[in-house]
């Protein structure tokens, strides 16, 4: 998605937590579907913040899938 807009990852992640808030104002919000450890299939399901976690709290691997972004209306 970085790559496609062309930003960096590191600014990708501060544009979402911003249209985040923005689609909230429209009756609408941004759907996260979390990460998950690929080692040991963790998923981070209380994870609140949008950039990718750096690694699995279980088994330690950095093995994660990345995070997937959709917006729905309410």
């Amino acid at each position: 998605m970085s790559q496609a807009l062309g930003v960096s990852e590191r600014d990708l992640y501060q544009h979402l937590e911003h249209l985040g808030r923005s689609l909230m104002q429209r009756g609408e919000r941004l759907s996260i579907e979390p990460s998950r450890c690929l080692a040991c299939g963790f998923t981070f399901e209380e994870r609140t913040r949008v950039k990718r976690p750096g690694r699995c709290p279980e088994c330690k691997s950095t093995r994660l899938s990345l995070p997937k972004f959709a917006i729905v209306g309410d």
